[in-house]
């Protein structure tokens, strides 16, 4: 690219993920004053002049296509949409893919009430952006479980749902209230440990740093500080994620497990025609209790030789997809 405008979208210019960490890493070495660059910024703000700009919680993660139906990503628990990445690389100009994050990932203080209360939201969001439908909506992980209450939702306003798309997602059945074993703040050193694949930094925290729930700042400026001090040995182990990040991410995934212990505990009925697609350590009462639950007139079910993590970026599945969705 020889030129880049201040409205060009990043990810119609050829971005992807590697790219956009390359982009991270070399803001955060040129030291700009004011400088604050983190990956969820680039994903939901796209354009030089997005950056600018109050963050949204909708991301066109390709290139816009007019007059074709777009695809709704909608985030799984920790929030982010860079996991429909290769999917909206592989639909590239055949069809627009919009992520919906969640919106504490950018509003510290936002407050999820439970999947319900997010579903009317999103479904708001996906209007706004295409008013009538059919539409075509894909969830990974907690996404599914979302994806399936907004096409409740759609279909209740009457309107048409041509594609629900599922990958590897929890049933209502498993989503008992989590009640948690260990303090916040064992939580979030097994969290710093699994994100940054470093389990001797940290091994406890002050005692005088508040819950994040009720206050970010504090655990934030600790963890910068702490950070700092451990800088050498976690350039060397190649980080991928900000501690801005880390601190909010984890913020957003306890958030959303309040939330969902405040949901349904079955999924609502749906009419339009559901794919899913589910990890090879996923049992069978999932795909039985799955559907019984939704009664759709049409459900197929695809078993992928992946985990729970790779499954998103499977090529069997992206390909699934694409091949779906290009039927339509």
């Amino acid at each position: 690219v020889e030129r880049v405008g201040r409205n060009d979208n990043f990810f119609e210019l050829g971005g992807h993920s590697i790219a956009a960490l390359r982009v991270i890493a070399l803001a955060r070495e040129s030291n700009m004053t004011g400088l604050r660059l983190t990956l969820q910024a680039l994903m939901t703000r796209t354009s030089i002049k997005g950056l600018s700009e109050a963050p949204e919680s909708m991301t066109l993660l390709n290139k816009a296509i007019k007059g074709s139906t777009p695809l709704f990503c909608i985030h799984p628990k920790l929030g982010m949409v860079y996991s429909y990445l290769a999917m909206a690389k592989r639909l590239n100009g055949a069809r627009s893919v919009y992520g919906l994050s969640c919106r504490t990932l950018n509003n510290s203080k936002h407050r999820d009430v439970s999947l319900t209360q997010m579903a009317d939201d999103y479904v708001e969001l996906i209007r706004a952006s295409q008013p009538q439908g059919p539409y075509s909506i894909l969830g990974w992980s907690l996404g599914g479980a979302l994806s399936v209450l907004i096409a409740a939702k759609l279909e209740a306003l009457g309107q048409s749902v041509a594609f629900i798309g599922l990958i590897d997602p929890p049933v209502f059945t498993e989503l008992v209230e989590v009640v948690p074993e260990e303090s916040w703040q064992d939580e979030f050193i097994g969290f710093f440990r699994q994100v940054t694949d470093r389990s001797e930094l940290i091994v406890g925290l002050p005692a005088e740093i508040v819950d994040p729930m009720i206050d970010e700042q504090p655990l934030l400026e600790w963890l910068r500080a702490f950070v700092f001090g451990c800088q050498e040995r976690l350039q060397r182990k190649g980080r991928k994620i900000s501690v801005d990040e880390i601190v909010r991410v984890f913020l957003v995934g306890r958030c959303l497990t309040q939330a969902t212990n405040r949901s349904l505990k079955a999924f609502p009925s749906v009419r339009a025609e559901v794919h899913c697609w589910w990890a090879n350590d996923r049992k069978s009462e999932s795909v039985v209790d799955l559907t019984n639950q939704l009664g759709a007139s049409k459900i197929h079910h695809y078993q992928i030789n992946d985990d729970h993590e790779g499954i998103v970026e499977n090529p069997n599945v992206l390909g699934d997809i694409e091949r779906i969705l290009g039927r339509m």
